[in-house]
């Protein structure tokens, strides 16, 4: 067995109230050997029907992590009803990262906005581990 360890370290010394702040969050998750399911950069576009599919409900329960490497697009999650930003879930603007698990029961899909915003080319990266 393979074990994930996602870590979360967030600090600050110039909040709101003048108080430091400091938060870090560890977890270790058991994966099988082969269940890192999807690694790769991909380009969503802003035409097909919910853009491009990075989850199928048949995956099942995962951890994902999720980046917009495109220096200028904001990239959308959303389901596959269309590529409206209202029905996202997420937007990650250039630069911006997330890592969260997913049930696995709806599948996942990104873009770019609405027709006519351009291909973010080479822009989305993502990992998928089944667990």
């Amino acid at each position: 067995m393979a074990t994930l360890t996602p870590t979360l370290t967030i600090t600050t010394t110039d909040s709101y109230t003048s108080d430091s702040m400091s938060i870090s969050q560890t977890d270790s998750i058991a994966i099988g050997d082969n269940d890192m399911r999807v690694g790769a950069i991909i380009s969503p576009n802003d035409v097909d029907p919910g853009g491009t599919q990075i989850v199928d409900t048949n995956l099942g329960r995962a951890h994902i992590y999720v980046k917009n490497v495109h220096a200028t697009l904001t990239m959308y999650l959303a389901p596959a009803a269309d590529t409206a930003t209202g029905s996202s879930y997420m937007s990650l603007l250039p630069g911006e990262f997330a890592y969260f698990p997913w049930m696995g029961n709806l599948d996942l899909f990104v873009h770019t906005g609405a027709n006519g915003q351009g291909i973010g080319t080479a822009g989305f990266e993502y990992f998928i581990w089944e667990v």
